[in-house]
């Protein structure tokens, strides 16, 4: 029995530390597969919202100088404030047309 104990132990030191490197280097080698993973995908997905952001800011951009193309056709800045008012039935706002001409006495 003694021999038999004596070969198990010599098994066990000799495969031991190898199944050690080996789960070591397992862990190793996937923790920094993940890491470059990680940083691949954050990576792409900052670079995607910066694209995506780019594009909407184009987009509304063309929009809004569409509408403004489209407002000065319809009331142009020469357009006394009073006539705006009588067309939408509201008070115009200091910032909207040319300042209304002085009464005169």
């Amino acid at each position: 029995m003694s021999i038999c104990m004596q070969l198990r132990s010599l098994k066990l030191r000799l495969l031991l530390p190898y199944a050690t490197l080996i789960l070591l280097l397992t862990c190793a080698i996937g923790s920094l597969t993940y890491w470059a993973g990680a940083r691949t995908v954050t990576g792409l997905s900052d670079q995607l919202l910066k694209e995506m952001a780019s594009r909407m800011h184009q987009s509304i951009e063309h929009h809004v100088s569409g509408s403004a193309a489209v407002l000065e056709a319809a009331f142009p800045p020469a357009w006394p404030r009073a006539q705006i008012s009588a067309m939408t039935g509201k008070r115009c706002a200091p910032a909207c047309g040319p300042p209304p001409p002085a009464p005169h006495e």
